[in-house]
């Protein structure tokens, strides 16, 4: 499908549902991926990663599970959590084409974690969805494209009144 032409708007709503997120969570870092890996907006210092490096693998181990769930009937795969000794992930879909990527600490109780990420991946796919219904004939498909930046398809304008 695609995502929609995002702008301004979106970037800022983004980046102040990461910062709430952020805020009432354990959440050390947040990423809001495209479904290849793109960053579409980061929050968090804490740990110290490259993202986009981190993207693109957390975008390839999702889009991997998801592919072994459809072999064995699954229809509806959300969720790869990963726990390590010192930090765990949580990746989860937002929407078909947008995924949001969590970093906690490895002691963070699961039953939290996915609690506040859920609600913090409804609200993404509550903006996007809005950025859906402004041009819904306008999608970009970034595999295809390949940027250097989301600042070279994405964010440069405001939506028209």
């Amino acid at each position: 499908m695609g995502l929609p032409a995002l702008n301004l708007d979106d970037e800022q709503a983004f980046a102040r549902i990461l910062e709430d997120f952020m805020g009432r969570s354990q959440a050390l870092r947040a990423l809001i991926i495209e479904r290849a890996g793109y960053v579409l907006s980061r929050a968090g210092r804490n740990p110290e990663i490259d993202t986009d490096r981190f993207a693109s693998l957390a975008s390839n181990a999702f889009n991997a599970i998801d592919r072994m769930a459809e072999e064995l009937g699954e229809p509806d795969f959300k969720i790869l959590h990963q726990r390590g000794g010192k930090h765990q992930t949580l990746i989860i879909r937002v929407e078909e084409d947008c995924l949001l990527v969590t970093v906690f600490p490895s002691g963070a109780g699961m039953e939290e974690i996915e609690f506040s990420a859920i609600t913090v991946g409804e609200n993404i796919a509550r903006q996007v969805a809005k950025a859906r219904a402004r041009a819904p004939e306008k999608t970009v498909d970034l595999a295809d494209q390949n940027p250097e930046s989301m600042d070279q398809i994405f964010f440069r304008k405001k939506p028209e009144a």
